[in-house]
């Protein structure tokens, strides 16, 4: 009888070593013995036998220029966007790119272009699963603030074996908040200025504050409350008017347009901004500057320069940009090239 029981044992503790065996080679998106291992923006584990080489999105605008930052176009072989600025630029190939969507994911035109990652947003999270179902390893980066775009440079980095490229990237971009950081250092919270980033959509001001805090403002915004996870939440001209504001800085395509608009109204002339003129575009028709990615650095610079332009006589602008541009994308643009309007 014992040993009747012990082969019993033993046979359980050989099936029980073989589900778990099956269990691991059958999961197809996250093994433990994989040598790259991640957890991404949703808190998903996901695990690559060795670095990404081929990557879709349907999200475009957001997600591609963090792959240009890290040396990545070529690993580009599905996106979604149209802009011909900074996509247009770093993909020679452009109108010969497939698209697999554009915010919802058509799974059928992803499981046709061979990706070996699809890359979406932590708010997309259907569609992470859903590049999943027709067996595409997913990864949902996060668009918050400040952290996000550091956590986003070092996952991506991990997955397609760039790390020691998202560390310069990285350094980078802190050295021009660095900038930012040593100049408004000494601002008292009276001497801050109260700001209002105005978004593409009508009515839309940009909630989430890390660009106007580091650029040493107090973002009028925050009166809002908690809008979840809305980082661009619509509000009335009147809200705007009752917040005062002393600066307001359009941002996206219809930047001028707006910027034309506030100057011109007389219902805006009550507001501080409106006032003083202070009312700057955020130049953007090449890329936006407040996207959440590494060139949110450059708005958050422009801002601070528009602020409290005492405190930057010293610091060429444009040579600040064209050497971004230069270092993180390897573009050898002028001003005029990234001012004007793009399709």
């Amino acid at each position: 009888m014992k040993k009747v029981i012990a082969l019993l044992l033993a046979l359980c503790l050989m099936l029980g070593m073989a589900a778990c065996s099956a269990k691991a080679t059958d999961d197809k998106f996250y093994n433990e013995s994989d040598p790259i291992q991640i957890v991404d923006g949703a808190g998903r584990k996901v695990s690559f036998q060795q670095p990404a080489t081929a990557v879709a999105t349907n999200w475009g605008g957001t997600v591609c220029p963090y792959l240009f930052a890290l040396g990545l176009s070529d690993s580009i072989v599905a996106q979604n966007s149209k802009n011909r600025g900074i996509i247009g630029a770093m993909l020679p190939n452009f109108d010969e790119i497939p698209s697999i969507g554009k915010w919802d994911l058509d799974t059928e035109a992803l499981a046709t272009v061979n990706a070996d990652v699809y890359i979406h947003s932590t708010e997309a999270l259907d569609a992470l699963k859903s590049a999943n179902k027709v067996g595409v390893r997913s990864i949902g980066i996060k668009t918050n603030g400040y952290d996000d775009i550091i956590f986003n440079l070092e996952m991506l980095g991990k997955v397609f074996g760039v790390e020691d490229r998202a560390a310069e990237v990285i350094a980078y971009y802190e050295g021009i908040l660095k900038l930012v950081k040593d100049r408004t250092a000494g601002l008292t919270e009276d001497q801050k200025k109260t700001v209002v980033i105005i978004g593409g959509d009508k009515g839309a001001v940009c909630k989430t504050s890390f660009e106007i805090e580091l650029a040493g403002g107090i973002n009028c915004a925050d009166q809002l409350g908690d809008t979840g996870t809305d980082r661009w939440p619509e509000v009335s001209q009147e809200t705007v008017l009752k917040w005062n504001p002393d600066f307001i800085f359009p941002q996206n395509k219809y930047a001028a347009e707006c910027t034309s608009v506030i100057l011109g109204d007389s219902t805006w002339a009550g507001a501080n901004a409106g006032i003083n003129g202070n009312v700057y575009d955020i130049p953007c028709p090449f890329e936006s500057w407040i996207n959440i990615n590494t060139s949110d650095c450059l708005a958050i610079l422009f801002m601070s320069m528009q602020m409290y332009p005492e405190l930057y006589e010293d610091v060429n602008f444009e040579q600040v940009v064209l050497d971004y541009y230069s270092f993180v994308y390897g573009l050898d643009i002028t001003m005029d090239e990234l001012y004007k309007d793009v399709e």
